[in-house]
């Protein structure tokens, strides 16, 4: 009986967890500015936490109702849990060995504009073309600058920061986030709205501050 009682802890528990977790995800896409990007990394520990409990459900199953001649269907539980985790083995493998191997990555580790963004405050927010690297790098998480620009804010001449409609250039200009540039921003812009819009990618940096410049690539900050 004690044992049944362990599986009913385990399964409640993480059942909470569970709910809890659906919840806070459930909050921040409804009411933050920049609502989190809900992907199968996001939802791991939602994941984790489900089979876990899944296991504790079945095990009191097991203990509860099955006689030794059913013994046998106690490996159920094994099966599911190892079903939901298989899937995730060759894409984790593949995105691991990608980040640590790719050698286009690796030539940013002791890139000259990456020991700079480490030397940024801590408070400080990033945006960047390359998220991935900083993380990789410099471990800043960074928000990730799309091209999705509104058409409002490119017929105007105003820079990165001047739209009060976009949550990304609230954080730039009004949180004091960093903008990291690693050089990919004027092909990114250009590859998005074409080669007639050389002139509003102008406009885009003209009159932000350069808080760092370097061969890899621009630190700029909103001007106060």
């Amino acid at each position: 009986m004690h044992g049944t009682c362990g599986e009913l802890y385990i399964l409640g528990i993480f059942g909470i967890f569970s709910l809890a977790y659906i919840g806070f995800l459930a909050f921040t896409t409804a009411f933050t500015s920049l609502p989190p990007d809900i992907n199968d990394r996001m939802l791991l520990p939602l994941y984790v936490s489900d089979v876990i409990a899944l296991l504790a459900a079945f095990s009191f199953w097991g203990q509860s109702w099955l006689s030794n001649r059913q013994g046998w269907l106690k490996i159920v539980p094994c099966l599911i849990a190892a079903l939901f985790l298989f899937q995730y083995i060759p894409e984790s493998a593949a995105f691991i060995a990608g980040q640590h191997f790719d050698p286009g990555l690796r030539a940013w580790e002791n890139s000259a504009i990456v020991k700079d963004v480490e030397q940024l405050p801590k408070d400080t927010p990033v945006i960047s073309t390359r998220p991935n690297i900083l993380l990789l790098w410099a471990d800043r998480p960074a928000y990730p600058l799309t091209m999705d620009f509104s058409q409002s804010f490119l017929s105007e001449s105003g820079p990165y920061g001047s739209d009060p409609q976009d949550p990304l250039q609230k954080i730039f200009s009004q949180n004091g986030a960093a903008l990291v540039d690693l050089n990919d921003l004027s092909p990114q812009f250009i590859q998005k709205y074409g080669k007639d819009s050389a002139e509003r990618l102008d406009l885009l940096i003209k009159g932000l501050v350069v808080y760092r410049q370097t061969p890899d690539g621009t630190i700029y900050f909103y001007p106060k």
